[in-house]
């Protein structure tokens, strides 16, 4: 439905109330000037009327009638008002324009009546003397004459002057009433406009408020009613800016929170559709937060563990948790929380947040921990018990035999070197790991076949032991900034591995190459090689492919850890290629900026 403006809404309103005041101010004062001039006209036909009747106050109308007709038709003719003389039974005695004879009696006439009861009669009336209308004033008089007859005399005058003169009267006010009504209905005009714009105005502000504009600011007009409603449009406006710029911000402040929680957060209704996920769920569930909305969480992820979860914190409605195994081509622990959040007022049903926090990681960890522990506790306890028992052997009587003494304090020696040399290496692993965690390393510009040849030195013992053929080669000039002492203990242990795991007389090429941004040197042997499930976890500490031939060919297991530490210290990176029966290939990668 279309709504008229406030506009069209009062001026007509205001026309309407002119028109009628004017239509009654215009039929009062027609009414009051009829009257008015039919007074005027009725004293001027009394005035005739006693005119007449000084003429012929000393009339005998017995013995004159034909004079007292003339007296009438000269009146007539000087006045131009019709005259009649009537007797009080109603007969009459002369008429300035008709035969008396011919007349009829005028007892009834209502002029005539009045007269008769001695008042000055009045009336408007038809003739049907002569045939029209005609404005009547009777007088009673008394002739003077010996007999003192009465005789009432009527004068007359016909309507239509009566009414030309009415109607020109109602003409002038009619016009004056238009010209009233023009220049009123433009006041009205200008004054509706006047009130009306400043609404409008406010009007047009309230619809740029309700767009979301608000920093528009209303005008107020001279008028008290529109400058406070306009002022509180203002003030309101003022509020609504300040409260959703507040918002606004909040609402930002808590998207950047949720998209950069690492923990996944889920909102699911009670019919289990999603109402929102933050990043770390769409990743975790793989798929878009914003696609995900209004979906079934069955279709989404489609764990069940995780439904069941759900089902049970809708169900009862009651904070809970528990830990999830999600498995997607992998191992997933979730540690899930769960809060029930009932309808409210701006919520119409309940709904369930969901915390999910990965916390994979977190076992792998405390699994290699225990795994150390237990690595740890194994390379230990094997010395500790060996030296234990020969000690007991030698207490219980072997120290006396010199040759089986000599043996026996020889294997714990071993043992208690090998013991010192696991203990230094745990030491120099943590100590490794702190500097870099505070990247405290310091480097030093140096030739990398250099560093090469000084692990070639102190490996040269070995190496001639193994009887092993051992060559260098590529860009021999080839520089980095690198803390000499360590990654030469890196190429050593590198080394001490080809040579343990290889044959007698083998063969191990370390070759240094280079490109604008990385330094590469390689170490390849022909030793046994290594097992492709293997190759992910030679660099943890204690892993040992083969544990019985890795003991008995001596060595910590934590070389290559060490190695791997070294590596990640000089912001590089380490790899292994390797085929059981073609030996293995090592390249430490490190950046030359």
């Amino acid at each position: 439905m279309t709504r008229k403006k406030l506009f069209w809404k009062l001026y007509p309103v205001q026309i309407a109330i002119l028109l009628f005041s004017l239509a009654a101010l215009f039929g009062y004062t027609t009414l009051i000037l009829r009257n008015f001039y039919f007074d005027h006209t009725a004293n001027i036909l009394e005035t005739d009327a006693r005119l007449l009747a000084e003429e012929i106050k000393n009339a005998d109308p017995t013995r004159m009638p034909l004079e007292l007709n003339d007296i009438c038709r000269r009146l007539d003719r000087e006045t131009g008002t019709r005259y009649t003389l009537i007797r009080p039974s109603g007969e009459v005695l002369a008429d300035s324009e008709q035969t008396p004879a011919a007349m009829d009696n005028h007892a009834d006439r209502p002029e005539v009546r009045e007269a008769l009861a001695g008042k000055v009669g009045r009336s408007i009336r038809y003739s049907f003397t002569l045939k029209k209308d005609l404005v009547y004033v009777a007088v009673p008089i008394r002739l003077q004459n010996p007999g003192g007859q009465p005789v009432i005399v009527r004068a007359s005058m016909p309507l239509p002057v009566f009414k030309q003169a009415l109607n020109n009267l109602d003409l002038r006010i009619a016009l004056g009433g238009l010209a009233v009504a023009l220049l009123a209905g433009g006041l009205l005009w200008w004054t509706a406009r006047r009130v009306t714009r400043p609404l409008q105005a406010v009007a047009r502000g309230a619809a740029r408020l309700a767009e979301g504009d608000f920093s528009t600011r209303v005008q107020a007009a001279d008028y008290e009613e529109s400058a406070v409603l306009a002022d509180s449009l203002n003030r309101m406006a003022g509020q609504l800016d300040q409260w959703i710029r507040t918002v606004t911000r909040q609402q930002r402040e808590q998207e950047a929170v949720l998209a950069n929680m690492n923990e996944a957060v889920m909102l699911i209704d009670g019919e289990r559709r999603i109402v929102r996920l933050n990043q770390a769920a769409g990743r975790l569930l793989g798929v878009d937060p914003q696609q995900a909305a209004g979906r079934l969480i069955l279709e989404v992820a489609r764990y069940a563990n995780l439904q069941k979860f759900i089902g049970e914190l809708l169900e009862k409605g009651q904070r809970s948790e528990a830990d999830l195994l999600l498995h997607d081509g992998g191992e997933r622990f979730l540690l899930a929380y769960g809060i029930f959040l009932p309808p409210t007022a701006e919520q119409d049903g309940a709904v369930a947040l969901i915390v999910l926090h990965d916390v994979t990681r977190l076992k792998k960890l405390e699994n290699l921990r225990r795994e150390f522990v237990a690595n740890v506790s194994h390379e230990l306890k094997t010395p500790i018990t060996s030296i234990k028992g020969f000690v007991e052997t030698l207490r219980d009587g072997a120290i006396n035999d010199p040759e089986n003494a000599k043996n026996f304090l020889a294997i714990v020696s071993n043992h208690a070197e090998r013991l010192n040399s696991i203990i230094d290496d745990l030491l120099f692993l943590s100590k490794i790991e702190q500097d870099e965690q505070a990247a405290t390393v310091a480097g030093e510009p140096a030739r990398l076949a250099g560093v090469v040849q000084s692990a070639l030195n102190i490996c040269a013992a070995r190496i001639a032991e193994k009887k092993a053929a051992v060559e260098l080669t590529g860009d021999l000039e080839l520089q980095v900034v690198v803390n000499q002492k360590l990654l030469e203990l890196a190429v050593v242990n590198l080394l001490d591995n080809a040579l343990k795991y290889g044959e007698a007389g083998s063969r191990v090429t370390i070759r240094l190459e280079g490109t604008p941004t990385e330094a590469r040197l390689v170490v390849a042997d022909s030793g046994c090689g290594i097992e492709a499930e293997h190759l992910p976890r030679i660099f943890e500490r204690f892993y040992r492919v083969d544990k019985a031939r890795s003991r008995k060919l001596g060595g910590t297991g934590l070389g290559l850890a060490i190695v791997k530490h070294i590596v990640n210290v000089h912001r590089g990176q380490i790899t292994v290629q390797s085929e059981p029966g073609k030996g293995s290939v090592f390249t430490i990668h490190l950046p030359r900026a």
